[in-house]
């Protein structure tokens, strides 16, 4: 070695080598939680937009009798007498803020739909007889409405977790589509076309 001349140290470039190494090992494990944090969101919010098919979808509706709260003192109507008729069955409450916003959609689709023949029914679900009465009167509805049993029979057998349900009965008495979740006029009136045919 020469005068003047510094050794050569491995330790150093090594040292600089590991590190920009590790910065990018650090990087690239960052981009990779990156894309799966982004990947789990999105798969979440297609679980969450997209609920299981109800399991009555395909299967006869089951039956019931419901005496009516703004019919003829009396009236009851049973599900089995209907058949041959596409019927709506929307379970709902007075209490429910989605129900109060449906349910003027509900009202003008029996308006414009009851001439072919369509039948919409409300269960009114754990609610009291004046709060349902109350309500039926405030929004103008005059398609047939009930209260579920006390212990809400019909509501188990439709599998409903919430309200607003509603299922969809075709001609043959058969579920064709079960809606969790409030109605809108496009997926109201998609789901009045399928059941009509």
């Amino acid at each position: 070695m020469g005068a003047g001349e510094q050794p050569v140290t491995l330790g150093r470039g090594r040292g600089r080598l590991n590190a920009i190494t590790l910065i990018l090992t650090v990087l690239a494990l960052a981009a990779l939680l990156a894309l799966l944090g982004l990947r789990l969101v999105a798969a979440s919010q297609q679980v969450g937009s997209q609920p299981p098919p109800s399991p009555l979808v395909g299967h006869r509706a089951p039956d019931f009798t419901l005496a009516v709260l703004n019919g003829t003192p009396g009236q009851r109507v049973h599900l089995a007498d209907l058949k041959g008729h596409p019927v709506i069955v929307n379970f709902w409450a007075s209490w429910c803020q989605p129900c109060q916003e449906e349910s003027p959609i509900l009202e003008a689709a029996w308006q414009r739909y009851k001439a072919n023949g369509i039948i919409i029914i409300g269960v009114s679900y754990q609610d009291k007889p004046a709060d349902s009465l109350g309500f039926l009167k405030q929004y103008g509805i005059t398609y047939l409405v009930g209260l579920d049993d006390a212990d809400g029979a019909i509501a188990v057998a439709y599998g409903v977790s919430g309200v607003p349900e509603t299922a969809f009965i075709d001609r043959s008495g058969v579920v064709a589509q079960k809606v969790g979740g409030p109605l809108d006029d496009a997926t109201l009136a998609h789901a009045i076309q399928r059941i009509l045919k």
